[in-house]
């Protein structure tokens, strides 16, 4: 299935999920939400496979996908890229401590936003795994901004940071949950 050149004057501009919503070899393309999401909104359970979200743009949060409050993400294989946001989670962004990220062999590219450019995870439950981070642009996490209970393992983290030579490409908020990466 292919989502392309689609505008949302709300949250969504490809998709917007308040259910069960499986993707396998799905692609979102040139997507648009004048809210949040600009290729997906998911308030629901979104499990993909082999699906790409690329040249989305949220003029809020989660310029791929944003991940609200309750919602469940679980993605395998496939790419985000070059998706922007004006807010946090240039790729993808996943707040709250209902909410919970899998990632499995995905590719995190090219994503901008002023945080997160990757990915942000506002007190969310995440498992990373397997996951390259390429060339990701935001002033605090270029590849990924953590608050919350994360794992990362088996990970790549490369060209990631802003214009500051110093800014890093993995920014980790205090919080009462613990983070591990190896």
């Amino acid at each position: 299935v292919d989502i392309q050149d689609s505008r949302a004057t709300g949250n969504g501009g490809g998709i917007l999920n308040t259910g069960n919503l499986t993707l396998t070899r799905t692609l979102l393309a040139d997507n648009e939400a004048l809210e949040n999401g600009g290729g997906i909104y998911n308030q629901g359970s979104l499990s993909a496979t082999d699906s790409t979200i690329t040249d989305c743009v949220s003029h809020a949060d989660g310029g791929g996908i944003l991940n609200a409050e309750t919602a469940s993400l679980d993605w395998h294989g496939g790419r985000i890229a070059g998706n922007q946001a004006v807010g946090s989670g240039g790729g993808i962004h996943s707040q709250g401590p209902l909410a919970s990220v899998i990632l499995d062999d995905v590719v995190i590219s090219r994503n901008w936003a002023d945080i997160g450019g990757g990915e942000a995870l506002a007190a969310t439950a995440a498992t990373i795994d397997g996951t390259t981070f390429d060339t990701n642009y935001a002033s605090e996490g270029g590849g990924l901004w953590i608050q919350g209970p994360v794992t990362v393992t088996d990970s790549t983290f490369t060209g990631n940071g802003s214009s500051d030579p110093y800014s890093e490409a993995i920014a980790v908020m205090p919080s009462g949950d613990s983070v591990m990466l190896s």
